[in-house]
């Protein structure tokens, strides 16, 4: 252990130049140090003993008559901010420290308070407004990302997303705004079926389906920030959990009796699923409305959402094959992307099987894709387009058999089936 010198005491808290200095086993003593509750009853004891004055001294006679207290506390505030402006838990995202992250979230620090950089360009002074979560962006650690949004760390100012120098780190936030939609159910029949687009090799050939999976252990081993082993704390990505042998074994015997005792084949085609393929088993809703706001659509975020929703199917790469990838656009349900700054509607959007509802308002559309062959999410009951900068609506839009309502502007258009088969 290095020497601290008083004048970096008197500048600093001990316990943020422990974690500056990456002192894990210093933090470690401050951190298990404890004193002991006082309950309402022992706090009236205390009162009637000294009525006039509470000095040390009687506050010390009276922990040392007391018995063990049921509970305990830490004197030590985690939250005070050093001379720089910055906490302990801010000082170790900025080494990307693991270990030091964790000891201070497992005890109470704020994973939500900002602090304010400033740096220096061209003999000029900017300050910029950072979080951890921000930092985590900036340096691309995704391990570290997941486990500040898993410790509920938000992003109410946008500072993480304007800090994200890679787009498929952008996926990685808004897929916390991805759940389970419980108002509609997934037809698994029809997802053994070749009734869904599979999109050609160009657009899947624009995705890096890796960048949707942290790494893995073995790829950390040169890492010092991150040799730690996984019973000090739970780090585990949520899409890496070690498989059980004991699950494996009966997953194959299940497999081997449904394969014994089916007598109807399923339909021959390259992009045919087999029984054994990963099937996403629950309906994604996902929720960006006015995040950022957003300009693109990237499909990757998509896919990460679906992933995400769908974990406990999809736990490592191998998971994800071109037989059954496609099937990650076609569980989402519903998708909210209002009031954001969205200027054109990807394709892939409209190709979705089993999209139920889409609120695409308060964006900068001008016009929507024309094409009939692009206009495949038949099962559409809702669509909401208003407060753009539309002036027409396409003929495609009113071909899909299950729409219901849609709103364009000032106008609401509802049972399109009956007024069509009226005219």
């Amino acid at each position: 252990m290095s020497i601290l010198s008083a004048q970096d005491l008197n500048e600093q808290t001990s316990l943020y130049v422990a974690v500056q200095g990456g002192h894990i086993d210093v933090v470690e003593y401050f951190l298990s140090f404890r004193l002991p509750t006082l309950t309402n009853q022992e706090i009236e004891q205390l009162k009637r003993r000294s009525t006039y004055n509470y000095t040390v001294s009687t506050l010390s006679e009276f922990y040392s008559t007391q018995s063990n207290s049921a509970s305990t506390f830490s004197p030590i505030n985690l939250d005070v901010s050093s001379n720089t402006g910055r906490t302990a838990l801010h000082e170790a995202v900025e080494q990307q420290n693991m270990k030091l992250i964790h000891l201070l979230v497992s005890h109470g620090a704020n994973v939500n308070l900002p602090f304010e950089d400033i740096s220096t360009h061209d003999q000029q002074c900017f300050v910029t407004r950072s979080t951890a979560l921000s930092c985590a962006c900036r340096f691309g650690n995704v391990q570290l990302i997941e486990y500040l949004l898993n410790s509920l760390a938000t992003d109410k100012e946008f500072l993480a997303l304007n800090s994200c120098r890679h787009p498929f780190l952008i996926g990685h936030l808004l897929k916390y705004r991805a759940l389970q939609d419980k108002e509609f159910k997934l037809n698994r029949r029809q997802f053994f079926s070749n009734v869904f687009f599979t999109f050609d090799d160009g657009f899947w050939s624009k995705i890096d389906l890796t960048k949707i999976w942290t790494n893995t252990n073995e790829e950390k081993k040169d890492d010092n920030n991150n040799t730690i082993s996984e019973s000090n704390y739970s780090i585990e990505p949520i899409l890496k959990r070690r498989p059980s042998k004991r699950y494996q074994l009966l997953t194959t015997g299940f497999e081997q009796i449904r394969n014994r005792f089916t007598t109807r084949p399923l339909p021959t085609q390259t992009q045919t699923l087999t029984p054994s393929s990963c099937v996403p088993t629950t309906p994604v809703g996902i929720q960006w409305h006015h995040y950022g706001p957003l300009k693109t659509l990237d499909p990757l975020w998509f896919i990460q959402a679906s992933i995400f929703v769908n974990k406990d199917t999809f736990t490592k790469p191998t998971d994800l094959t071109p037989s059954n990838r496609h099937l990650l656009f076609h569980c989402i349900t519903r998708i909210d992307l209002s009031d954001n700054a969205i200027e054109i509607l990807p394709t892939f959007i409209l190709q979705m099987y089993s999209l139920r509802i889409l609120n695409i308002s308060n964006n900068q559309l001008s016009e929507l894709p024309t094409d009939n062959q692009i206009w495949l999410c038949h099962q559409l009951i809702e669509f909401d387009v208003s407060h753009n900068a539309l002036t027409s609506l396409p003929a495609a839009l009113f071909q899909l058999r299950s729409l219901q309502r849609a709103y364009a502007g000032e106008i609401y258009f509802s049972n399109f089936n009956q007024t069509l088969s009226s005219n």
